[in-house]
């Protein structure tokens, strides 16, 4: 008989039932051949017959460069990451059921993969255990794992002792001096691609055990949360920021470290871990509150940054919601945005829509939210902060919203407030300690130069009154607006902020005079409180001080829309056929003193026409 070409030999997926998944089941490699091999099973998740783990990792480059073989002679195409994965897990648990859905997907079957993403919160939640596969044994860093344990063991003795947690105590008693390639390491670990994946946010947040796997070892996820949330809990993470002396553009970030103990802040909230003494959080995930927390995350697919994170929503009906892979990213972000608005704390969203904000996508409404758009303020949104902080910027008054037919223009009820007379330049990024000296020392001469010019703006008003309009002295009035009048513990920032805020600055001249890159003290770490994204610093012309989008400019219009907790800045676009202002949404601001109902009479009550 004639062989078979190879594209007759191409596995072909059978339909799936409602409900219904596939596992695969990895058997043993024959001898003398590198051949993997699998075998599929359907099975339902209201009726599981085997136990199966669920492999949580980065799908990388999408070009196959492997193949799988099912025992008739047909195969599937597996991507390099799909490949280690499989093979290190016949390795490792070779008559073990799995879930991997670079396999268990049909990934050229959009209707498919739109009702698997469906399920994906049961698929996860169900597994006996979830492996976050971040890398394989093939990684120089074998002794990652180890390394984690051994300095989990030393914070745990450290907290018996009651002993003061410092990375030099840490390093102490873990036998590891600060200079050690381990801490090199460790960075690197933190800096793999899979903890920046917005997929594995709900992957793990869901799964009842995970374990994770790095350079041949499983490491549990335990194990890791113990030591990174005690790390930032007392505030040491700046002490594992780590900078590569031969390659000064590789360093890890902050969003790294805290992310352990921000998975499980969010396993705690849908109920998969109980805090000690607590009966459950009673704070559900709104799906506001989640697409703004995974911002940050990267996606292949761009409409996976609502896909992926819909399953975190509690309340939100899934099948009535009906994402799907067939609308297009403008599609999915534009009904995404409308279902939000409709929902209390729906205004919530406006942090992630405006034209002033760096967008991906060309072509959205201003008042639509662009998801695939990574974390363009460096992690500064004043949405969320206005929760944590308590802002009520129009009360507690509710969105009043009128969307037009075609989905192109919101009709939003609110308050003109005033315009913007004065800006500044955008604010230069600062890197005190995770660059290059170089760098370093141009960002605090940028820095410096930003900060003369905004003070010299508020001296000017100064000129024109003894007082901010909050009856404060114009100092305080500015740096409590340069920091959102918040703490990173989201409390209101105490009186002696305002030494840490000049004591800031010379470190900043420190770094320029003296090259001295992060040596300046900083006792309580009030210092880096000052350290916060890009923004547009500006006063209106009635005298309040204000923060803003980097796209903001003159003449934007300062407005309070019903059921915001912030202000927002608009921006006139031409009239309408009826000769009505149309306008765009440039963003949310900071006003202080206009944060807590104190503009309510300013201004007559209006509708604005966003597009």
């Amino acid at each position: 008989m004639e062989a078979l070409s190879e594209s007759n030999r191409a596995f072909q997926y059978s339909s799936l039932e409602a409900r219904e998944i596939r596992l695969i089941r990895l058997r043993s490699q024959e001898r003398d051949t590198p051949k993997l091999l699998v075998e599929f099973e359907t099975v339902s998740l209201d009726a599981l017959p085997h136990a199966y783990h669920a492999i949580s990792y980065c799908w990388g480059d999408p070009i196959p460069v492997d193949k799988v073989w099912l025992s008739n002679g047909q195969f599937l195409n597996l991507t390099a990451s799909a490949s280690d994965i499989l093979r290190e897990l016949t390795r490792l648990k070779p008559s073990d059921y799995f879930w991997i859905d670079a396999l268990c997907i049909n990934q050229k079957d959009n209707r498919e993969k739109s009702k698997q993403i469906l399920l994906m919160r049961e698929i996860y939640g169900s597994a006996e255990q979830v492996i976050a596969f971040i890398g394989g044994s093939q990684d120089d860093d074998s002794e990652v794992v180890g390394f984690i344990e051994t300095l989990c063991g030393a914070v745990k003795q450290l907290v018996e002792r009651q002993t003061t947690l410092t990375m030099y105590n840490i390093s102490e008693l873990a036998g590891y001096h600060r200079k050690s390639s381990e801490w090199g390491q460790l960075a690197k670990f933190l800096g793999k691609p899979w903890f920046g994946r917005v997929w594995i946010v709900q992957e793990v947040v869901y799964a009842k055990k995970t374990s994770i796997f790095y350079g041949g070892r499983f490491c549990e996820w335990d194990t890791a949360v113990y030591f990174f949330a005690h790390i930032v809990r007392n505030g040491l993470g700046q002490g594992l920021l780590y900078r590569n002396p031969e390659s000064p553009k590789e360093f890890t970030q902050m969003i790294h470290i805290t992310f352990f103990p921000f998975i499980n802040s969010l396993r705690q909230r849908v109920g998969r871990i109980t805090p000690e003494g607590e009966s459950g959080t009673g704070n559900p995930i709104t799906l506001v509150e989640a697409l703004v927390k995974t911002r940050a995350m990267l996606a292949t697919d761009d409409r996976d940054k609502v896909l992926a994170v819909i399953g975190l929503a509690a309340n939100l009906d899934l099948a009535k919601f009906d994402a799907s892979y067939e609308e297009s990213p403008e599609q999915l972000f534009t009904r995404t945005t409308l279902h939000v608005l409709s929902t209390p704390q729906g205004l919530d969203i406006f942090s992630l829509s405006g034209i002033g904000n760096p967008l991906k996508l060309t072509g959205l409404p201003s008042w639509v939210a662009d998801y695939s758009t990574v974390d363009p303020r460096h992690g500064v949104y004043l949405g969320p902060i206005a929760r944590f902080r308590g802002y009520r910027a129009t009360g507690d008054s509710l969105v009043s919203l009128k969307t037009s037919a075609d989905l192109k223009l919101v009709a939003i009820r609110g308050r003109l407030v005033n315009h913007v007379a004065t800006t500044s330049r955008k604010r230069p990024a600062f890197f005190p300690n995770n660059e290059d000296m170089p760098t370093a020392k141009r960002s605090a001469a940028e820095n410096i130069y930003w900060f003369k010019q905004t003070i010299a703006m508020v001296r000017g008003l100064g000129k024109r009154s003894a007082q901010y309009p909050t009856g404060e002295d114009w100092i305080d009035a500015y740096w409590r607006t340069i920091i959102y009048n918040i703490t990173q513990e989201y409390t209101p920032p105490p009186s002696h902020y305002r030494d840490s805020f000049r004591a800031f600055i010379v470190k900043m001249w420190i770094m320029l005079l003296l090259d001295q890159n992060g040596a300046f003290p900083d006792t309580d770490g009030t210092m880096e409180e000052f350290v916060r994204g890009e923004f547009v610093f500006f006063i209106t012309a009635n005298g309040y001080i204000v923060l803003g989008p980097p796209g903001m400019s003159n003449n934007d219009k300062v407005c309070l829309l019903l059921g915001g907790k912030v202000p927002f800045l608009l921006r006139e676009i031409g009239k309408d056929p009826n000769g009505e202002n149309n306008y765009a949404l440039v963003g949310e601001c900071y006003v202080h003193g206009l944060m807590n109902g104190e503009g309510l009479d300013m201004g007559e009550l209006r509708s604005f026409i966003l597009k």
